[in-house]
């Protein structure tokens, strides 16, 4: 989840970088210690340490959302990203489709789409998604060992 919290604060950094959008708000971020307590929250919640099935976080490429953010068809138009939460076609490819998958890391992703300031979808040109999602478990962030589990004092409510 702590993957999730930064890629969102870039996007919405990324997003106040266009010379037409307005600077970023800074109400819209959450400091560092907020965000680890309601990371925390939700990771006690189903018991993360003993539990390596259930979602923990997803990690998206910030290069996709640079390519979006700078594409001159659509990027300075796009005011916000609507992130979806989704089956994996994996999931629903094996014949789950439309069936209720819990919290399983394997079947769960995001797709996420920008915006424009009336809220009418702007795709990547060719109709395109972000997508390609990483999802913990099993990959739970390569730059600090288990980056999204936090360190283990830090998620004590």
């Amino acid at each position: 989840m702590r993957l999730i919290t930064g890629l969102l604060t870039a996007i919405i950094v990324f997003s106040a970088c266009k010379q037409t959008r307005t600077p970023v708000v800074l109400t819209a971020m959450v400091p560092q210690d907020t965000a680890d307590k309601m990371i925390g929250s939700y990771l006690n919640s189903i018991n993360f340490t003993a539990n390596d099935t259930d979602l923990q976080s997803l990690s998206l490429d910030a290069d996709a959302f640079r390519a979006y953010l700078n594409d001159p068809t659509i990027g300075n138009q796009v005011a916000r990203f609507e992130i979806s939460l989704a089956h994996t076609l994996d999931y629903i490819n094996s014949g789950h489709g439309g069936q209720y998958a819990g919290y399983n890391a394997e079947a769960l992703t995001v797709v996420v789409v920008g915006l424009d300031d009336a809220g009418n979808k702007l795709y990547y040109p060719g109709g395109l998604s972000v997508n390609n999602a990483s999802h913990c478990p099993p990959s739970c962030g390569e730059s600090d060992g288990e980056a999204t589990q936090l360190d283990k004092n830090e998620t004590e409510p």
